[in-house]
């Protein structure tokens, strides 16, 4: 009767309830019982201690994979090829009293437009943040705009009962800011691209409207009443996405968007 001490080093071990299988040098293979230091052979390169083997191919018998699915690319951004042109600088002859321009932080009044229609506001800063725009009102104030690179916004003014176009200006970059009549802003046809908020005129008939906001945050095309008032809107979303909405007859329209986006009209 063999010494307990003489058996094989696998003896003190609990087998497991796996089994390896075992590649001969000719191609064949067969199972052997496996143990813990079996599997540390095993990750070595090493055949099963029971087998007494030197080194030889060995594999796990494992059970036949799952599909693998398929790896999820990311998203990619759209690039929005903005219409140029529009609210770069004050219509041309515009007076002094109408507009205003520097650098740093300032607090000043644009007079009114003598004009049969209502105005719209344009802010724009021309250098880094942080940067904020906000419209003084008495006691009360509306943040325009708040950005940490150069920006602009168009805002409707639909108010007309004070002295002027009271604006509080925050910033270390140049600005620009500007009144000018609501019949001056530019005409979408077929589509338009820009960022932030912006007002439009459509001047055909019934219509279909797309947008694209590629931004996070709340998106939305109203339609503006003959007294720039907000009035029914048209479409609405938030963050990356899309949006569609209809429009009947001819309007001046308020985009509001945190970001860039594009508007496409298909005629019905």
């Amino acid at each position: 009767m063999s010494k307990w001490w003489a058996r094989p080093l696998f003896w003190f071990f609990r087998r497991r309830e796996g089994k390896l299988a075992l590649i001969d040098e000719g191609g064949a293979s067969r199972l052997v019982d496996g143990c813990a230091p079996d599997e540390v052979k095993l990750t070595e390169g090493m055949a099963p201690i029971a087998t007494g083997r030197r080194r030889e191919p060995v594999e796990r018998l494992l059970s036949e994979p799952g599909p693998v699915p398929p790896r999820r690319s990311k998203p990619q951004r759209k690039d929005v090829r903005k219409t140029s042109g529009a609210f770069q600088v004050p219509p041309p002859g515009l007076a002094e009293r109408h507009r205003a321009a520097g650098r740093g932080g300032s607090e000043f009044k644009l007079a009114w437009l003598d004009s049969p229609v209502p105005l719209v506001l344009v802010v724009r800063f021309h250098g880094s943040g942080p940067n904020q725009a906000d419209l003084v009102q008495g006691v009360r104030k509306w943040t325009l705009l708040r950005r940490e690179d150069r920006g602009r916004t168009v805002v409707p003014l639909p108010v007309r009962d004070s002295e002027g176009v009271h604006l509080l200006i925050e910033t270390r970059a140049n600005w620009s800011a500007w009144v000018q009549a609501g019949d001056t802003v530019p005409v979408i046809e077929a589509r338009y691209a820009s960022s932030g908020s912006f007002v439009l005129r459509y001047l055909d008939g019934p219509a279909r409207f797309h947008m694209e906001h590629q931004a996070r945050g709340a998106f939305s095309v109203t339609e503006l009443t003959p007294e720039f008032e907000q009035g029914p809107r048209i479409l609405s979303g938030n963050g990356r996405a899309a949006a569609t909405g209809e429009l009947a007859e001819p309007a001046l329209l308020h985009v509001r968007a945190e970001g860039d986006w594009q508007i496409t009209v298909t005629p019905r």
